[in-house]
């Protein structure tokens, strides 16, 4: 295989970062059987091996595709000749080459990668979703015959940390990206190498991506707390023992690393980490709402919060009916609905709006609705932009912004002046995160990481839903308690009995 690079140049291929699966709808005890550490899907089908006939340096692999991979079915043969290849996670189209048979896509986090030697007939600006069929392996072809796949069928497979590919930010793929194949080894820039380049001569066998993929550098550590009765337990990991937290609570919440319990009596105790100590915090609370720099009290009218949990409280309000809280940014409405809102415990008070329904924060958006009339802006001196005029709830999550209608249907936008999209009909209950959306009609879940994505089915047996990150967790009937990471992630039976659960 001679590679030569002309104008885009002769391969390329394909792959990029994010805990998904293999396309298609796929219900609970319906994903691949054999799961992998990973972060991202193999460019073909779960169960398929295939081997890395030329790998990183190789020959043409040098410069802005020094990190490419070329996968082959076995050796270095034509045996993939037709096979079906894959996206490996949501994207865009950027550009499809027919002389090269070179697809790129711009992926989430800014990255891009191309599947190069195929035949597809995908078009710039169109969506794909990870696992989807993005077209086929080409026939092999002589060098400067479309696909210029140099006499063997084959994929190049690459990854850039830049949109639009061929950009000089290539990546490995391995787990310090973000960015390993699930079913392979991790193909560090340092792996073995042979004559046709390092880890040439792998094989790799493709598989669903597990549940727990390594977090971003500098992410917090997630936890799971959970209520049984007024017992609370909390862990980290799905597959960890239970930690036994507090024995008499109504109700926790959890904001990273701070866990928040109330008891009868309604005294708020907080604590920082599974196996940090408890604080007493307050007594009489009727609400309270935890970031991880606030913690924000209400009892009665008068709102209190505090950063530190050793530290004092400072009252900041006397005149409210419910408090939200959302990295320092802090929300109240007073009695007749008006909307009030601070940023950190000495900041000032700005009244932003008159007769506001709900109201929902983000630590850089503010989203509230008066009747159908949904509103939202950035700063809290910025003019309101009307979204919708169609609403009976709504949602935020970082930029990301929710709503439903009247019937029930499901629309979601991201950023003020994103494009709404209607994403789902009869729609009981939703979730939203920066990297997911997932909704619940009667007892199914569905899943999606963005507006234009394919619906994914993950689950058949829910009664509520929750997200955080690309965490999900639901209750059955039986208050059985299931989680898992990602939309293809193995289902975690973690807990029975669950009365309340929070995900961090």
């Amino acid at each position: 295989m001679h590679h030569r690079r002309r104008a885009l140049t002769n391969l390329r291929s394909f792959l990029v970062a994010l805990s998904l699966v293999l396309g298609g709808v796929l219900g609970v005890g319906v994903h691949p059987a054999r799961a992998a550490a990973g972060n991202i899907l193999p460019p073909f089908d779960v169960g398929e091996t295939w081997n890395i006939c030329r790998g990183y340096g190789y020959a043409s692999h040098t410069g802005t595709s020094t990190f490419g991979l070329d996968l082959t079915g076995a050796g270095c043969d034509n045996s993939a000749t037709g096979r079906t290849v894959r996206a490996p996670m949501d994207g865009t189209v950027s550009y499809f080459q027919a002389a090269y048979g070179n697809l790129c896509v711009n992926a989430a986090g800014g990255r891009s990668f191309t599947l190069t030697h195929i035949n597809s007939s995908l078009t710039p600006g169109t969506t794909v979703s990870a696992g989807q069929s993005v077209g086929s392996v080409s026939a092999a072809a002589p060098p400067g015959v479309p696909p210029d796949n140099g006499g063997v069928a084959h994929i190049h497979f690459q990854l850039w940390g830049a949109p639009n590919c061929y950009n000089g930010s290539g990546i490995p793929f391995d787990a310090a990206h973000n960015a390993r194949i699930c079913g392979a080894p991790d193909l560090t820039a340092g792996g073995p190498s042979a004559s046709n380049g390092t880890w040439s001569g792998t094989p790799i066998t493709g598989a669903a991506c597990d549940s727990t993929p390594p977090q971003n550098p500098g992410q917090p550590p997630q936890f799971i707390v959970q209520r049984q009765g007024a017992n609370v337990y909390a862990k980290a990991g799905f597959a960890e023992a239970w930690s036994h937290l507090a024995g008499n609570t109504v109700d926790v919440q959890v904001a990273e690393t701070r866990i928040v319990t109330r008891d009868p009596a309604h005294t708020i105790y907080a604590k920082e980490g599974i196996g940090g100590s408890w604080f007493t915090l307050a007594d009489n609370v009727d609400e309270y709402a935890v970031s991880a720099n606030l913690v924000v009290i209400r009892q009665g009218t008068k709102v209190s919060a505090k950063a530190d949990l050793w530290g004092p409280w400072v009252q900041i309000a006397n005149d409210a009916i419910d408090v939200q809280v959302a990295g320092t940014r802090i929300g109240h409405r007073d009695t007749a609905h008006e909307l009030y809102l601070n940023d950190g415990l000495y900041g000032s008070w700005y009244h932003v709006a008159s007769n506001v329904d709900e109201f929902r924060l983000a630590p850089g958006l503010v989203v509230q609705r008066q009747g159908a009339n949904v509103y939202a802006k950035a700063g809290f001196a910025d003019a309101w932009s009307h979204l919708a005029d169609n609403a009976i709830d709504l949602q935020v999550a970082g930029n990301r912004i929710g709503n439903r209608d009247a019937a029930h249907r499901l629309y979601v936008k991201d950023g003020i002046g994103g494009t709404w999209y209607a994403v789902a009909d009869n729609v009981d209950e939703f979730g939203l995160t920066p990297d997911l959306i997932v909704q619940r009609r009667g007892a199914a879940l569905f899943g999606k990481s963005t507006p234009t994505s394919a619906w994914v089915q993950i689950a058949n047996d829910a009664i509520d839903v929750q997200v955080a990150g690309t965490r999900i967790g639901h209750r059955n009937g039986s208050h059985e308690l299931y989680l898992n990471d990602g939309l293809y992630g193995p289902w975690y039976h973690v807990a029975s009995n669950v009365d309340e659960y929070d995900l961090s």
